[in-house]
């Protein structure tokens, strides 16, 4: 859900008022809990806040109008952007805004602000430069965030690196079993379940393991900015890793890599059919090698927003 500025004057929450009449804090008053924040795909004007609202007694998402007030330092003495929007229990609780009119290459601070007064972790987030600026940045990359890792210590202060923007390779969950955390359900024979359980997975990811400890990745999330890939294991880590492949019958089962008929491009000659390719594949005998050649089969190039996006960044990260 995406939704429009406000003015910055704008009251945020009746609640906020009651606890000034009432001379109590408005986050003792507070119903509404966040289990993190996040920003990510910046543009030189524009960035997606993330959040996600749940009823600190019950557990359950919940829906609520939420401010995202952004401002050029975390004491948020002066918000320079408030963005208003609705969390929704049908999305987990979760919410997403795109803060729009802002500078180019420019760090702002960022938090969400609940009806009932309650206030959100800080995240912070570098918007991308302009296209004919050349500029410094500092970025760091990585993937893989199996649930057996949690509660990921390396990435515990990852805020001290100051970075620009965090590119994440991909694999931000595994769909498999780990310590107190069951494998998710198949997501072609039960999509309804696997739904579910993907989104248990990703939110554990942000979780403590135990009461009291580190809150996994929620930190390194809020540290800055971060642009997201997917890999194979939040697909399952089966046949819908190969995005252009053919459905199948029934829809989604997939179809045989190794038949020539299912290529989704004929058109031109892939590496697949080079010599190189195969000798590669048949000289490996792990089970995953399958899931290797099928993907380079049936994936495709294709170029969008996103990929021209990350290539100005890597490449004002080389001027």
């Amino acid at each position: 859900m995406v939704e429009q500025p406000v003015p910055r004057g704008t009251l945020l929450a009746a609640g906020a008022v009651l606890a000034i009449l009432l001379g109590t804090p408005a986050s003792a008053l507070a119903a509404t809990a966040f289990s993190g924040v996040a920003a990510g795909d910046m543009t030189s004007n524009d960035a997606i806040l993330w959040t996600r609202a749940f009823d600190p007694t019950t557990g359950r998402p919940l829906a609520t109008e939420v401010t995202a007030q952004l401002a050029a330092e975390p004491e948020f003495h002066k918000i320079i952007f408030a963005y208003r929007g609705k969390t929704n229990p049908a999305r987990d609780g979760t919410l997403k805004i795109d803060a729009t009119g802002l500078a180019g290459h420019t760090r702002y601070f960022y938090r969400f602000v609940a009806a009932d007064g309650a206030v959100s972790p800080t995240g912070q987030f570098v918007t991308a430069p302009r296209d004919n600026e050349a500029v410094a940045v500092r970025f760091a990359f990585s993937g893989d965030t199996h649930g057996a890792w949690r509660p990921y210590p390396l990435v515990q202060n990852f805020g001290q690196l100051k970075l620009d923007y965090f590119v994440f390779l991909g694999d931000t969950i595994y769909e498999t079993a780990s310590d107190g955390s069951p494998a998710a359900a198949d997501p072609f024979a039960d999509p309804g379940w696997a739904l579910a359980d993907y989104r248990r997975k990703y939110l554990e990811n942000i979780r403590p393991v135990k009461a009291g400890g580190a809150a996994s990745l929620q930190a390194m999330f809020a540290a800055q900015g971060n642009y997201t890939l997917l890999d194979n294991h939040e697909l399952g880590n089966k046949q819908f890793v190969s995005g252009g492949a053919l459905p199948g019958n029934p829809p989604g089962q997939g179809v045989d890599p190794s038949d020539p008929a299912n290529d989704v491009n004929t058109s031109c000659s892939l590496i697949n059919r080079t010599l190189g390719f195969t000798v590669g594949t048949r000289s490996r005998t792990a089970p995953c090698c399958r899931k290797t050649a099928q993907s380079s089969r049936s994936a495709r190039t294709r170029t969008s927003a996103g990929d021209t996006r990350m290539s100005r960044l890597l490449a004002a990260a080389t001027k």
